[in-house]
């Protein structure tokens, strides 16, 4: 009966429309709701209450207080002011309408671009060998990115860090879920287990990177450039750069100097980082037979060595910035071992 009503949903698009844009609005708003009203709960002060009068005596050296047995002393609970949850109301709003418009946006284009095509029965179609895997590293980062610029805005609405993260990882997956529903409706595509695997996997990965600190030691990056950019590629048919994985490089990066002996870190800068990255090469469509991947080792910056973090506008700044791979010398490992003086793709 469900997939007999999503399908139904799906082939009306008005209808499918208004009931999925009712559907994110109640999901974002309502998940909002709940982490707001659970972090705003605060103690009200009290009604009526009359400051205490100086104590007085019926002998000049014996207060009353003290003739008074000590079980009748009342402590009086501290009086918390207004704002003390951290929440921002007006904030709040603003957030909850940039992400209920992000992800309704999302669901106009991706069914524009994607799923306006023949629509039949839900069905899986995985493929792990797509794009050699890099499709899967595409999964894992997007989500977590996604995670991530979700928490951020929560944290500037006055969300405390791990509620935020826990939001924020939440409303990622359920987006990048949604997409893959809709997927299991398309002729040509079909739910592929392995994309949500790598969505779970990307979102995990955010939540733990920000609830343990030794995970901080890497980060996950992406470097891009397209290879048959304008003005190189004179054709108006460019590959978006969701599927481009001919341009796409990702690296995993680690803070070398936590890892260092205590007498060699005064020679290692704190900021600086080595990173591994995997590449596809000669790539233009599935299948390809003379695609290969290709390994590299290069530099990095640790931004958050260099930003300071004492505001949430810079540790936004450093945490984006750790998930972009600058152009820098490398050296290819696979499947031709060379030196590449300024790497910035194939």
């Amino acid at each position: 009966m469900t997939s007999v009503f999503l399908h139904r949903m799906f082939v009306r698009p008005r209808r499918f429309f208004f009931y999925l844009v009712g559907s994110v609005v109640l999901a974002v708003g309502g998940s909002l709701l709940f982490v707001f009203s659970v972090q705003a709960q605060q103690v009200a002060p009290e009604e009526g209450r009359v400051p205490e009068a100086a104590p007085v005596s019926v002998h000049p050296s014996i207060p009353v207080r003290a003739l008074a047995p000590s079980s009748l002393a009342i402590e009086l609970p501290p009086v918390s002011s207004a704002s003390s949850s951290g929440v921002r109301w007006g904030r709040v709003t603003l957030v909850s309408g940039i992400l209920t418009t992000s992800y309704v946006s999302q669901y106009v284009i991706e069914r524009k671009k994607w799923w306006s095509q023949q629509t039949v029965g839900f069905h899986f179609d995985s493929k792990l060998e797509y794009a050699h895997g890099l499709d899967k590293m595409a999964h894992f980062y997007g989500a977590e990115i996604q995670a991530m610029t979700n928490a951020r805005l929560l944290e500037w609405a006055g969300v405390s860090s791990s509620k935020a993260a826990l939001a924020g990882s939440l409303l990622s997956l359920a987006g990048q879920t949604n997409v893959e529903i809709h997927d299991g409706f398309n002729a040509q595509w079909g739910f592929d287990v392995y994309d949500q695997i790598a969505n779970v996997l990307g979102v995990s990965w955010f939540y733990a990177h920000e609830r343990v600190p030794a995970l901080r030691r890497f980060d996950v990056r992406l470097s891009y450039w397209h290879p048959n950019a304008p003005p190189l590629n004179k054709s108006k048919d460019i590959t978006p750069f969701t599927n481009d994985y001919s341009g796409h490089v990702y690296w995993v990066s680690m803070r070398v100097w936590d890892l260092l002996p205590a007498s060699a870190q005064p020679y290692w800068p704190r900021w600086l980082q080595i990173s591994a990255g995997v590449s596809l090469n000669k790539w233009e469509e599935y299948p390809d037979p003379d695609a290969y991947l290709s390994t590299h080792i290069s530099v990095d910056v640790d931004w958050r060595k260099i930003i300071p973090r004492g505001s949430w506008l810079g540790r936004t700044t450093g945490d984006l910035l750790n998930r972009y791979h600058l152009p820098a010398p490398a050296l290819q490992i696979t499947p031709r071992p060379g030196i590449r003086l300024l790497f910035v793709g194939q």
